[in-house]
C-alpha cells in the first residue's frame, strides 16, 4: 500500500476523517461508559462490572486437637444396653473423617440455606464459593480445611461476603450441635484459620468491545473517504516533457 497515497487522500478528506475519528472515540466509549441524566445532571457509570475475590480459610477438628497426637490409644465408654457389657471407642475421631466433614460443611456453605441465613442480616452484595481444599502437590488429598470464597463487584463486598458466609456456617453448625444436644466432647469444631484475604481484582472491566467498535469505526470511514475519491477523482497535470512526447508522437502517426 503506497502510504503517501493514502495520506493525500485522507487529508484531501480531513474534514471527514477528524468526524470519522471523533465519532469512532464517542463510540467506543459510550460502549465502555453509561451515561444518565438524573435531577438534570450526568451521571456516568460503568456498563461492565469487576469482580473481586476474597477468601477465608476453616480447621475441621475436635477438642483435644487430635490432628496433634501421634497416637490415639485413649477410649471413652460408651452406655451400654440394660444387661450389656460396657464397651468402649476411641476418643478421636480418625483424621481422615475431618476431611469429609470438610467437603461436606463446603457444601453448606455454599447452599441456599445458608444464603438464606445471611440475608436476615441484610442484603448479600455477593456470591458465596466453598470447597474442601486439597494439597498442592496431589489434588486428590483432601485436607480438613475448608476455604470460603466471597465473589463481588466491589472489594469491600467481596470480603463483607467471605466474612458473613464464614461467620453463619460456624453459627449454624453450633446452633444444631446445642438444639441436638451434642456433648462438647463429641463435637466437631471450626475455627477459622484464616481471616478473609485482602481482596483481588480476579476478572477485570473487558477493553475488547470499546477497542472493536474504534477500529469498526475509522475502517468504515476510511472506506467511505476512498469511495469519494473513486467517485470524484481530483484531474492530475500532465508534465510539460510529457506533452512534448504526446505532441511529437502524434505527429509522427500522422507524417
Amino acid at each position: 500500500m503506497d502510504l503517501s497515497l493514502y495520506l493525500r487522500v485522507v487529508w484531501r478528506f480531513r474534514v471527514l476523517a477528524a468526524l470519522g475519528l471523533v465519532l469512532a472515540v464517542m463510540l467506543g466509549l459510550l460502549s465502555y461508559l453509561k451515561v444518565d441524566l438524573a435531577d438534570g445532571s450526568f451521571d456516568i457509570s460503568y456498563r461492565d462490572s469487576e469482580q473481586w475475590s476474597s477468601s477465608a480459610t476453616i480447621f475441621v477438628t475436635q477438642l483435644g486437637f487430635p490432628l496433634g497426637r501421634s497416637i490415639y490409644d485413649e477410649t471413652v465408654p460408651v452406655r451400654p444396653a440394660p444387661g450389656a457389657e460396657t464397651s468402649y471407642v476411641p476418643r478421636y475421631a480418625d483424621p481422615s473423617r475431618f476431611a469429609s466433614y470438610a467437603q461436606l460443611f463446603a457444601r453448606v456453605a455454599a447452599s441456599d440455606l445458608l444464603r438464606r441465613r445471611m440475608l436476615q442480616a441484610g442484603p448479600l452484595r455477593g456470591t458465596v464459593r466453598a470447597s474442601a481444599a486439597t494439597d498442592s502437590r496431589n489434588v486428590n488429598f483432601v485436607l480438613p480445611l475448608v476455604e470460603i470464597q466471597g465473589l463481588a463487584e466491589t472489594a469491600p463486598d467481596a470480603r463483607a461476603t467471605s466474612a458473613r458466609a464464614t461467620r453463619a456456617l460456624i453459627e449454624y453448625v453450633e446452633q444444631e450441635q446445642a438444639a441436638n444436644k451434642i456433648a462438647l466432647n463429641r463435637r466437631v469444631i471450626l475455627r477459622v484459620l484464616d481471616d478473609p484475604s485482602k481482596p483481588s481484582l480476579v476478572a477485570p472491566r473487558s477493553k475488547t468491545r470499546p477497542a472493536f467498535i474504534f477500529v469498526a469505526v475509522l475502517l468504515a470511514v476510511s472506506a467511505l473517504i476512498f469511495i469519494l475519491e473513486n467517485l470524484r477523482p481530483r484531474l492530475r497535470a500532465v508534465p510539460s516533457d510529457e506533452n512534448d512526447l504526446a505532441v511529437s508522437g502524434d505527429s509522427r502517426r500522422t507524417a
